[in-house]
């Protein structure tokens, strides 16, 4: 007669095999395959110096660069505008455009 305690137990073994042997069918065999010839590497890659659809490498990194140094930029006036650190002092005794 089994006890309760022991119940739990098996579902929890036969659960835990169940899961090894699922991993294990789904893992699969690796299989060795033949190096590319010159015409299925072009294939492969119609535009391999392209990134995007008219963009290099270089014009892409060359764009984020822009793109971070804009909103980094954009953000230090954005805080001295927020901070009120953007303006002259109105004591300066010279003319001030604001």
């Amino acid at each position: 007669m089994m006890t309760r305690r022991s119940l739990p137990n098996r579902c929890c073994v036969v659960l835990c095999l169940l899961a090894g042997a699922g991993a294990c069918v789904l893992t699969g065999c690796a299989q060795e395959r033949e190096p590319l010839t010159r015409h299925e590497q072009v294939l492969a890659d119609l535009t391999p110096e392209l990134r995007t659809l008219h963009e290099r490498d270089a014009d892409v990194a060359n764009q984020l660069a822009h793109t971070d140094n804009t909103n980094t930029r954009a953000f230090y006036w954005d805080v001295g505008r927020a901070l009120y650190t953007d303006r002259p002092s109105r004591l300066h005794p010279g003319p001030r455009p604001y």
